[in-house]
């Protein structure tokens, strides 16, 4: 039983710049949409867990991972046209 791990570094590197950018794209849409003055220090946190959780969902779940990309996709469209109907009862 012999098994051999390998490290793919090109594609951990592909992975790393995915989710840093998709942590960037979440923080700026998060200072762009916020009514009330969010701190530098609140954005980066929620750019970091984003980027972890769309991480752990890729690893874990990739079909659930892609709903919740399409999700936040749909959420923060709809925000940033002011729609705030049966699908987004809550205010950011």
């Amino acid at each position: 039983m012999d098994q051999s791990f390998e490290f793919d570094f090109n594609e951990a590197a592909k992975r790393l710049i995915r989710y840093l950018l998709e942590g960037v794209v979440v923080g700026v849409s998060v200072q762009l949409i916020a009514s009330k003055k969010i701190s530098v220090n609140e954005i980066v946190l929620i750019g970091v867990t984003a980027a972890a959780v769309l991480s752990l969902l890729d690893t874990f779940s990739p079909t659930i991972s892609s709903g919740a990309r399409n999700g936040m996709g749909l959420g923060l469209g709809l925000q940033t046209v002011g729609y705030s109907g049966p699908f987004l009862p809550y205010n950011v």
